[in-house]
């Protein structure tokens, strides 16, 4: 049985200020396969960006719809036996991968590692002040910690795309409930970029309605499964 090879997946929508960052920081791990980009309807300069990448990259396009549905449309094209997520506004450390994979062993069909949050530089310091940012590095179960078997991503289901945001959360939920066989390494595998314009910060209100949603099906689907939350 030959290597197993690895899809990653980038939904974006005007992420054009730090698009490239991001997408280089996949492109520098030699055992990515491919790399996956789903444009979300942007309007900025992120399909110039994106078309000078030439076959470097897979780009694709859909209509301004969410995160999640981009998300589930990057690993509906994925090709590779091993599928990992990265946000367009993210880096990924050197290494990332060849620690990730090196523990997706036996039956482990997941493997997630540590998250570290930075204060994206071009911030003055006043709006440094007013963001507070735990920059300790730290367990993550996010789908960008991961690096998950394409058919066990799928034996969970796709990411919920009637919510603007949490569909990360939901589909961790459910891979819990699920029996997904999971591991963790204490490598830093993500270093998330805080900025003005994060996905959370933007929806404000939406996101609470949405984690609240989140919250209650979590809470619901442990209780109707005997598993402890």
């Amino acid at each position: 049985m030959g290597e197993l090879t690895i899809s990653a997946v980038m939904p974006v929508r005007d992420g054009a200020p730090y698009l490239r960052e991001a997408i280089d920081s996949v492109l520098a791990e030699p055992e990515i396969s491919e790399l996956i980009v789903v444009d979300d309807g942007s309007t900025d300069a992120t399909p110039e960006i994106l078309e000078s990448y030439g076959d470097r990259i897979r780009a694709v396009h859909q209509p301004a719809t969410c995160q999640a549905a981009a998300m589930n449309h990057g690993v509906r094209e994925a090709t590779g036996d091993l599928v990992a997520m990265q946000d367009s506004d993210d880096l990924w450390p050197p290494g990332r991968t060849r620690a990730l994979r090196a523990a997706l062993t036996g039956d482990i069909e997941a493997v997630f590692g540590w998250i570290e949050q930075f204060v994206t530089p071009e911030l003055d310091d006043d709006e440094r002040s007013r963001l507070q940012v735990d920059t300790r590095p730290q367990a993550s179960y996010l789908l960008q910690t991961s690096l998950i078997r394409r058919d066990a991503f799928w034996r969970i289901g796709p990411l919920d795309e009637s919510l603007s945001s949490s569909a990360n959360i939901d589909w961790i939920s459910r891979a819990r409930v699920g029996g997904l066989r999971t591991t963790v390494v204490s490598d830093i595998v993500l270093r998330r970029r805080v900025h003005r314009s994060n996905l959370g910060r933007r929806l404000g209100a939406q996101k609470q309605d949405d984690l609240l949603r989140v919250v209650r099906a979590h809470l619901e689907r442990h209780r109707d499964s005997g598993a402890r939350p």
